[in-house]
């Protein structure tokens, strides 16, 4: 008996030394005083379990291979850092799962779960914000039906008035030099958050038909979903943490001292002010910043004097450059560093679709079409929707919004009617006079003949209740007949001049640095500044290196534009896909 229990444990022993050595037989490499084992990872592995395999944080993995959060793949050749028993000890964790919980499975969406728990989508993000993107892995906190204050704080978000007009009651906070009388009134209202109540009384799900339509590929797309982790230990302190002092570095073509200084430079100056106010602003929250400024010029080599000074790979947060030909440069000192780069101007980036780091302000039209046809059914769904449709097919330009809405409409329920671009005025008035609803035309095409014929057909269309959607090429096109009637469009930014909180900001611009209040340029490059520096900041200060996991996952209004940043591709960087929906008439410009 004595002689069995020995060779047990001698058995076990054995075991143990050889699943020791076998973890420690990997090969090592040493780069800044740091030793890492070089680990290729397995089929089906994913951060979390190469976390418990060498019993390391996540977050030190992620440190050691900027853009890993982004997903692993098989083969793929990772540096894992060596760490201490004392230091493992402390920040390693077990995955607890109560009764109210959900672990993510593949292929698992936010609809088939709504359906499996009896609940709504909104209700899931309402406790789960940041899960517009499931992973494998992740947590989600399910509503409990016996606690009847988690619905009705859901459906108390949005009121809609006698008049049909949504308001927000939990937008984000407004900054401090807003007027009292304004705050969170003023700005785009929160679109994603607001449908619940509209929603549900038509039992008609915004969500629902990104996943229903396989089509649709958008990264919007309910769906989506990598081979990245997320463990609890990922949401403890030492992954997301507010920070109270920030180190942000403006890049900008500002050329003071330039012989020949072009006049548009002044646009910079006015961006930089902007940032200014923003910066003083977070200050009376409490949030201090550190601020670098370099000016960049046009050329390279002003560009790469810069990015050779060493406090700039010590910040948290770029801003710039502003040309597109410095965007690469700047792309891959951001990468190098691990730095999260703004991009503020430019519209076309190819770097985005391999560097985690980099933030596109204003993204291309056609990335918002997802977006824009959810808006769409959100906003004019108790409209009578007629599409017109060209019969040339190059005439046809806009045919992926067209086809994104459509399907939206048909997955929502919504009615519309196709008809072509002849006889529009008589097709038009027949249609008009059968509804007691608003007649939106849609004209999917920015083509200058298509236009001209529509123009001219407005000019004929008897019945009252006929209004337009329009796209925002076509405000440089100079067809002044496609604003004889009331117009709908959208745009990356608004700048509402007689906004009080705009009145506010020019009146603050002016106290600081002179700057007359009249000015009235759109879009307006301080407002800019102002937007981004303040939303970025403040992302930051709230949840520190990795605020892009944490990101508002529905639009925060800013005084001139909306931010709503979702993933340009996986791997890559982000969009933002915050969009202002406006109503154009004779007596102006108004937000929806």
């Amino acid at each position: 008996m004595k002689k069995q229990f020995y060779w047990l444990v001698a058995i076990g022993c054995l075991m143990y030394l050889v699943g020791y050595a076998k973890q420690n037989t990997y090969p090592t490499m040493t780069e800044n005083g740091k030793t890492y084992y070089l680990y290729t990872v397995q089929k089906s592995e994913g951060l979390y379990a190469i976390s418990q395999r060498f019993s390391v944080p996540q977050s030190l993995i992620i440190e050691a291979n900027p853009g890993v959060e982004q997903g692993l793949k098989l083969g793929q050749q990772i540096k894992v850092p060596q760490n201490s028993h004392a230091t493992n000890k402390k920040n390693t964790k077990a995955i607890k799962v109560g009764k109210d919980q959900h672990v993510v499975k593949a292929k698992e969406t936010l609809y088939g779960l709504s359906k499996k728990y009896n609940c709504t989508i909104d209700e899931l993000l309402e406790l789960n914000p940041w899960a517009t993107h499931l992973t494998i892995g992740s947590v989600l906190q399910i509503p409990t039906k016996d606690v009847e204050g988690q619905k009705s704080k859901v459906e108390g978000q949005c009121e809609v008035s006698a008049e049909g007009k949504r308001s927000l009651d939990n937008a984000e906070p407004q900054p401090d030099f807003m007027s009292e009388a304004n705050k969170g009134e003023s700005q785009t209202s929160n679109v994603e958050g607001q449908n619940t109540k509209d929603n549900k009384a038509s039992k008609k799900n915004i969500w629902s038909w990104f996943s229903k339509n396989k089509n649709i590929t958008d990264t919007t797309n309910m769906q989506t979903v990598d081979s990245l982790v997320y463990a609890e230990q990922e949401q403890s302190w030492w992954f997301r943490q507010q920070e109270s002092e920030i180190k942000v570095a403006i890049l900008l073509p500002f050329m003071l001292d330039s012989l020949h200084r072009d006049a548009s430079m002044d646009r910079f100056v006015e961006f930089y002010q902007g940032c200014l106010l923003a910066i003083d602003s977070l200050a009376q929250k409490g949030i201090s910043t550190e601020l670098y400024t370099y000016d960049i010029g046009k050329d390279a080599q002003s560009l790469q004097q810069v990015l050779q000074q060493p406090a700039l790979s010590k910040v948290n947060l770029i801003i710039g450059p502003a040309y597109q030909d410095q965007v690469k440069e700047v792309a891959e000192y951001a990468s190098k560093h691990r730095i999260p780069t703004v991009i503020p101007f430019s519209s076309s980036i190819p770097e985005i679709a391999s560097n985690p780091y980099l933030f596109e302000v204003v993204t291309p039209q056609k990335e918002l079409y997802t977006k824009l046809a959810q808006k769409c059914c959100y906003y004019f769904n108790d409209k009578n929707i007629i599409i017109i449709k060209p019969k040339m097919l190059g005439q046809y330009n806009k045919a992926d919004f067209a086809n994104k809405l459509m399907a939206g409409m048909d997955a929502t329920l919504i009615p519309y009617t196709i008809i072509s671009d002849d006889s529009l005025a008589i097709t038009i008035d027949s249609l008009a006079a059968t509804s007691e609803k608003e007649c939106l035309l849609i004209l999917p095409s920015t083509h200058q003949v298509v236009l001209n014929k529509f123009g001219e057909a407005l000019q004929y269309i008897k019945a009252n209740n006929v209004a337009v959607f329009g796209f925002p090429e076509w405000n440089s096109m100079g067809i002044e007949q496609l604003y004889s009637k009331k117009m709908y469009s959208f745009s990356n930014y608004q700048t509402l001049f007689d906004n009080p909180d705009i009145v506010h900001f020019f009146t603050k611009m002016k106290d600081k640095f002179g700057v007359p209040a009249s000015i009235q340029q759109s879009p307006n490059f301080a407002l800019f500044g102002f937007d981004i520096c303040y939303f970025f900041l403040q992302q930051y200060s709230q949840n520190g290196d990795y605020f892009y996991k944490f990101m508002p996952a529905t639009e925060t209004p800013g005084l001139q534009m909306n931010f709503l940043f979702q993933p340009a591709v996986n791997g890559g960087g982000y969009w933002n896909v915050g969009t202002v929906f406006q109503e154009i008439s004779q007596k102006g410009i108004a937000s929806l």
